[in-house]
């Protein structure tokens, strides 16, 4: 299977030669044109794309959901049209919650495994890229086909993005194994260049404990998991609560809901992806220190769309087109801290990066559930400007205070704990394959 079990340990072979013994020989080109660790890149990008696809249709999909002429069915007497009523609905979300919950520790855990440092920022920018796109995708997809007729309108939606999402599996399973020392159509260059630049040791996640004392207790860490939570809660309430805003406030129709409601997730692909760019390329020229340039990055991310959702409402108003273009604005910036906060479990420490993800993840979700907790207490059955910018403040102060946390404590130092054990006898790259060729003919 491509994503190990392990995931917070960064490798599941212990040594070079070692790994020979359990895979299949290793009798790969010296130079390929395919750089199997883009292969990786474009298949990450393409899975969160689906997760986000499957997570945001329903935004969209429920004003038709909720709208009795979608429903076909003229002799309904339940309160509910869905077969198992509300309970029934409410358990299949959560399921599908837990179950894609695990995809972005799994994604890092393969980012630190495959991909040198110096292309981190970039590599993650583009991976996470997927959710944006998957955003916008959804949205958009959403709302065409809840407004068609095909599969009965509204259900296709949940159809379209399930099926897609299966293939996505097998394709992954087939391309992608969990080390670069694993798949059997690297090149011996791009091996060697992954593991001169990660260290030719990949160590065994079996053997290795993982240090929950230190996690837990580790002031850094922390303020990661709160810059997590921050700029998660600016993203779910773009996520979750603009559709609505546009819908009722702004008075958008459905078809129109869904376009503008996935606009600030085109300007977050542009400005993730560019902004990977950049961090990586600063830090590459020594300009800034990695701790800096994260900082930097991160912190112009949680400053500017919380400063815009604290003007939204007193600036714009009722004005439809300069309300969605502040959102625009703020999505897109919002999408930078990819390149900021998102490769810091990495940085931090390579050998957990999953697990350190994963408890970041879990504490970025919450705010998925607060979002619309705190909206609907302020909302309340009243869909006015004033009723809705107290939401959009306290989204603003949550990503300052957070952004504000993070540049007191964070950095992108390895922990100590988080390191790997150094080797320095192991022979090179292109030495252990050939080694590794010697042992399989001696057997044949």
């Amino acid at each position: 299977m491509a994503i190990s079990p392990h995931i917070g340990a960064a490798d599941s072979s212990s040594t070079l030669s070692t790994s020979a013994d359990r895979d299949p020989p290793v009798y790969r080109r010296v130079s390929s044109w395919i750089q199997i660790r883009y292969v990786l890149i474009a298949l990450g990008f393409l899975g969160l794309l689906c997760v986000y696809v499957m997570r945001v249709s329903l935004n969209v999909a429920i004003v038709s959901m909720v709208n009795h002429t979608a429903i076909h069915d003229a002799a309904t007497t339940s309160d509910c049209h869905a077969p198992y009523g509300h309970t029934g609905l409410i358990i299949i979300r959560a399921l599908q919650g837990i179950c894609e919950g695990v995809t972005y520790p799994a994604f890092e855990v393969q980012l630190a495994r495959w991909i040198p440092k110096n292309q981190r920022s970039t590599a993650v920018s583009y991976v996470h890229a997927g959710g944006f796109v998957g955003v916008v995708v959804g949205m958009l997809s959403a709302g065409e086909l809840a407004g068609s007729s095909f599969l009965g309108g509204w259900p296709s939606v949940f159809y379209v993005s399930s099926v897609v999402s299966v293939l996505w599996c097998f394709v992954w399973l087939v391309l992608i194994t969990d080390t670069p020392q694993q798949h059997p159509s690297i090149s011996l260059d791009e091996l060697e260049f992954i593991t001169n630049d990660l260290g030719a040791r990949t160590p065994d996640a079996g053997q290795m404990a993982t240090p929950w004392r230190q996690i837990l207790c580790s002031l850094p860490v922390w303020s990661v998991h709160i810059a997590f939570f921050g700029t998660l809660y600016l993203q779910y309430v773009l996520i979750i609560e603009l559709p609505t805003y546009l819908g009722t406030v702004l008075h958008f129709d459905i078809r129109s809901n869904g376009l503008f409601s996935s606009l600030p997730y085109v300007g977050a692909i542009i400005a993730g992806c560019v902004a990977g760019h950049i961090g990586d390329g600063i830090v590459a020229s020594g300009w800034l220190s990695r701790t800096a340039t994260r900082k930097l990055v991160n912190g112009v991310a949680a400053v500017v769309p919380s400063v815009i959702l604290f003007l939204v409402v007193r600036i714009a108003g009722c004005d439809g087109q300069l309300s969605l273009i502040l959102f625009v604005i703020a999505g897109a910036v919002r999408g930078m801290s990819e390149a900021g906060v998102g490769p810091l479990p990495i940085d931090m420490a390579p050998e957990f990066a999953g697990t350190v993800f994963g408890i970041s993840v879990t504490i970025g979700a919450l705010s998925g559930v607060l979002v619309p907790y705190i909206t609907g207490i302020f909302i309340n059955g009243d869909n006015s400007t004033v009723s809705w910018s107290y939401s959009f403040y306290v989204a603003g102060a949550v990503g300052l205070v957070s952004a504000l946390i993070f540049q007191v404590f964070g950095t992108a130092e390895v922990q100590p704990w988080g390191a790997a054990r150094d080797e320095k006898n192991r022979p090179s790259t292109k030495q252990q394959t050939q080694e590794d060729v010697m042992r399989e003919t001696a057997k044949i």
